[in-house]
């Protein structure tokens, strides 16, 4: 079998879901013993932080540690790349096909499901409730001429070989010919993989002035979270309308583009305050933002919460 190696910080998120990794009082049977809830906001920058109308996400700093880290991507830094180095522990990097992953029965193709475009591009079955990326083998090609080694899934693949369950849900999804749907990416394992979840396109409610005409519908995630916390010990969770916003506030008038900015930092917000009862001694909720702002990731600002 081969020998995993892994960075830092993804040797400390898998020594947290480990059995014996810390000491803990019994959960509830509904509950794994330890388990990691990570909340993807997608372009939230450090600067968002000191935004003293957000009281959900800055009480969660207070209950915690904040910190700031730089996702160093294997080329120019793009999302879907930034993804796939949270998921791979190393710089990564991945094409816009990278977004190609469907709940198991989905339909990417007319009539045919993703189980079944999974099974044929890999030879694995996927279980019925499981999400999947139909095209790893788009990844593998992608890192295959770096220069140095890129193994895609690292994180679920350890997880995976530690006897966990990984989770998925949310939608970065803008409705659009390709999708966009970066979340499994940190998630999966190393067959593109993951045990159970949620990224269809039902998750996004209909607004005419939201991007793309669709925002994230938290009511409905809410609810999908809290029916996925006795299946998985990781959680990714993905809340999207930060990076929707952010591939067309370019079109937008800057005062406009601030205001819609600030409405979805507020309906973020309102979604961690809710999951902060959920915080307990077995259960630590992680928010993490893969890429900066376009402003700050041009000027070359590259932290991030």
């Amino acid at each position: 079998m081969k020998k995993l190696r892994l960075p830092a910080t993804l040797c400390v998120l898998v020594f947290l879901l480990l059995p014996g990794g810390i000491p803990l009082p019994s959960a509830a049977a509904a509950v794994p013993r330890q388990q990691v809830i990570m909340v993807l906001v997608n372009r939230l920058g450090y600067e968002d932080l000191r935004d003293a109308q957000l009281p959900g996400i800055r009480q969660l700093a207070q209950r915690g540690a904040c910190g700031l880290m730089i996702v160093k991507t294997a080329g120019v830094p793009r999302d879907p790349s930034a993804y796939l180095t949270l998921g791979a522990g190393t710089p990564a990097a991945a094409p816009q096909a990278a977004g190609r992953n469907f709940n198991a029965a989905e339909e990417p193709e007319p009539a045919v499901s993703a189980r079944d475009v999974y099974f044929r591009n890999t030879g694995f079955q996927a279980p019925p409730e499981a999400v999947v990326q139909i095209a790893p083998g788009v990844l593998l090609e992608s890192n295959a001429r770096l220069d140095h080694p890129v193994l895609p899934g690292a994180l679920g693949e350890c997880i995976r070989r530690a006897g966990k369950k990984t989770a998925v849900i949310g939608t970065s999804d803008n409705k659009m010919e390709q999708a966009e749907r970066w979340a499994p990416l940190v998630a999966m394992d190393g067959r593109g993989l993951v045990d159970a979840g949620d990224v269809g396109n039902d998750l996004l409610l209909a607004d005419p002035l939201a991007p793309f005409g669709s925002r994230t519908d938290y009511a409905r995630l809410e609810r999908r979270l809290a029916a996925l916390r006795d299946r998985a010990d990781l959680i990714v969770v993905e809340t999207g309308d930060l990076y929707r916003l952010a591939m067309v506030e370019g079109e937008m008038l800057s005062a406009q583009a601030a205001a819609a900015r600030r409405q979805a930092l507020r309906r973020v917000d309102a979604f961690v305050g809710r999951l902060l009862p959920w915080i307990d001694r077995h259960t630590l909720i992680m928010l993490v933002s893969p890429l900066p702002p376009p402003a700050a990731l041009k000027s070359g600002a590259r932290f991030t919460p």
